[in-house]
């Protein structure tokens, strides 16, 4: 009887978990090129993700689109983008986008790219 006691709680309880990181809301994390031409970038809600033991995921952004990359906490307060012309294998420093220079809709935190921020 303790055995399946200790069976159930032990299912109740990673039931319990499961729903409570399963139901955490996520945004996604996009870029919009509005430069004269393709560019490669990655982004961040961490400022050196390299030092946190990741590399840099390098992803092609065409001309006039808009494009999600990964997945955030739903209150991201800041995102890094690091752009580069594409082809380049330069690590440029990132642009820093507070949440008040950042497009917010249908679930996507979109960072747009353009003018003098364009590599």
């Amino acid at each position: 009887m303790r055995t399946a006691r200790v069976r159930l709680v032990g299912a109740i309880s990673a039931l319990a978990v499961f729903g409570v990181v399963g139901c955490q809301k996520t945004m996604k994390l996009a870029v919009d090129n509005r430069c004269d031409a393709a560019i490669e970038v990655d982004i961040d809600d961490a400022p050196d993700p390299v030092g946190l033991g990741y590399e840099h995921d390098w992803k092609a952004v065409q001309q006039d689109e808009v494009r999600s990359l990964r997945s955030a906490p739903d209150q991201v307060r800041r995102v890094y983008v690091w752009v580069r012309p594409s082809g380049s294998a330069e690590t440029p420093e990132p642009l820093v986008f507070e949440s008040s220079d950042l497009e917010t809709s249908d679930n996507k935190t979109v960072a747009v790219i353009v003018g003098d921020l364009c590599p």
